[in-house]
């Protein structure tokens, strides 16, 4: 009943009132309107862009310098590059480009920082750029300016991280190779003094020479105890006590051919000795030699026969004179041999001991070589990586790397993003209403307080009149 009574008022109330309420809301209607026809209309361009790492770069330190810091490291880098998209850097090269196209184009860095936005897409390496302009196509080539200038700002940035890092690799080079040359002196040195060229080898080579060696003194003790027993037997036989003694001087001790046969005997055992120590026993010029003898000791003997038949002596004497002789010479021949086989044997014994010598010492050796080797290739492997890294940061600095890549050009926008036609005329909807309802609310209240100031001056102006009635009828 009450509710059916209220609204009953508020429309006689609408009905009374409503040219006043039709004006005021039709004032706020077109109050709205003449907002849109006056303000100029502002068109927002965006634009994005992806921080990337730099893949396409053919250096390993191009790609170490446009690596993208990992989920451990302190800083973001998509918040760290939304922060130099608005630096004085950026913005100023975006503004000079666009001089370039627009020369009357009123806009300062300041404004330019103020009104370029940039909004983190979440949960990727987009970063979105907006810019709002009353001209759309200007809005749309400041973003392409702002991303474009982006771009070189962080090329350079990284050219000139990578020009700083070749600068400091120069100035490295010459130590290192300082060192190597150092190192390397220091080795060969050290193979010089102690005779080392390679010490595998050379203790592989001492040992096959020591094995000989060995084996060439066992024959050469068994050759000089089998000799040394034959001169006993012969000098037993001959009854000359050395080969030096006066029956061979008096036979062939005067005769200058002997005695040059001997000498180059003595000479041919040295050279054999030698050549067998140098060569082995297996070798051409070793055979040639021993064939050389063999040829010089049948000379000798047959001369030394020769010199025997001319002596006179008695019937006895000369018929046993050519066994005599055949013993006497085979006696020196043996004598000689033994005296060779006697020396070869101490010079196998001296090398072999040198040898032994060697081998001990190899080990004492080895150490200090290994040191020195190990400080050689470091200071090589030191001088590979520099040279490897100066290569790769000059590549590095002249390639044109960056790690922002844009995704496309900035959008034109087609419609103003203010004023906004629809949230304008609806907010001026709101406002009508509003004011109309405070209005009607604002005259039921006047009017309210009109009548009841007339019924209290009528209600005081009735009591009046009977007061003066009653006055007059006493």
């Amino acid at each position: 009943m009450r509710s059916s009574s209220f609204i009953a008022t508020a429309i006689s109330a609408l009905k009374r009132h409503r040219v006043v309420l039709g004006l005021t809301f039709s004032a706020t209607i077109l109050g709205s309107i003449l907002y849109l026809l006056v303000t100029p209309p502002v068109y927002k361009s965006s634009a994005r862009i992806m921080l990337e790492e730099g893949e396409e770069t053919v250096s390993d330190l191009g790609r170490a310098l446009t690596k993208l810091e990992g989920p451990g490291s302190t800083s973001d880098p998509l918040a760290t590059q939304s922060e130099l998209i608005a630096s004085q850097a950026v913005l100023d090269r975006a503004r000079q480009k666009l001089m370039g196209r627009y020369p009357e184009l009123p806009l300062t860095v300041d404004e330019l920082e103020e009104q370029v936005e940039v909004r983190i897409i979440p949960a990727t390496n987009i970063l979105e750029l907006s810019f709002s302009y009353g001209d759309p196509q200007v809005a749309a080539n400041v973003l392409d300016a702002v991303v474009e200038s982006t771009a070189e700002v962080n090329g350079e940035a990284i050219r000139e991280e990578a020009s700083l890092v070749r600068q400091f690799l120069e100035e490295q080079l010459p130590k290192k190779e300082a060192e190597l040359t150092y190192a390397e002196a220091a080795e060969s040195r050290f193979r010089q003094v102690n005779g080392i060229v390679s010490l595998e080898d050379q203790v592989s080579t001492l040992v096959d020479n020591l094995s000989q060696l060995e084996n060439e003194e066992r024959q050469l003790a068994a050759q000089l105890q089998e000799m040394q027993e034959r001169v006993r037997l012969l000098r037993q036989v001959t009854g000359v006590d050395a080969v030096e003694s006066a029956y061979s001087s008096v036979l062939v001790g005067q005769d200058q051919t002997v005695n040059g046969l001997r000498n180059q005997l003595s000479e041919l055992e040295s050279q054999i000795v030698e050549s067998g120590s140098r060569l082995g026993e297996q070798h051409p010029e070793l055979q040639a030699l021993l064939e050389q003898r063999q040829g010089l000791q049948q000379l000798y003997q047959s001369q030394i026969r020769e010199i025997a038949r001319g002596q006179e002596s008695s019937a006895s004497s000369l018929a046993l004179q050519p066994l005599s002789q055949d013993l006497i010479a085979q006696y020196i021949t043996d004598g000689i041999t033994y005296r060779s086989l006697s020396k070869r044997l101490t010079t196998v014994q001296t090398e072999r001991a040198a040898l032994d010598t060697r081998l001990t010492e190899i080990p004492v050796l080895s150490r200090p070589l290994a040191s020195l080797i190990r400080q050689r290739q470091a200071a090589e492997e030191a001088l590979q990586n520099l040279r490897r890294n100066l290569e790769e940061a000059r590549i590095a600095e002249a390639q044109l790397v960056s790690n922002i890549r844009p995704l496309g050009n900035a959008r034109i926008p087609s419609n103003p993003s203010e004023p906004n036609l629809f949230m304008v005329l609806i907010l001026g909807v709101v406002a009508g209403i509003f004011l109309a309802a405070f209005e009607l609310i604002l005259l039921e209240g006047l009017e309210y307080s009109s009548d009841s100031s007339e019924e209290e001056a009528r209600t005081l102006q009735g009591q009046k009149t009977h007061q003066a009635s009653e006055t007059t009828v006493t």
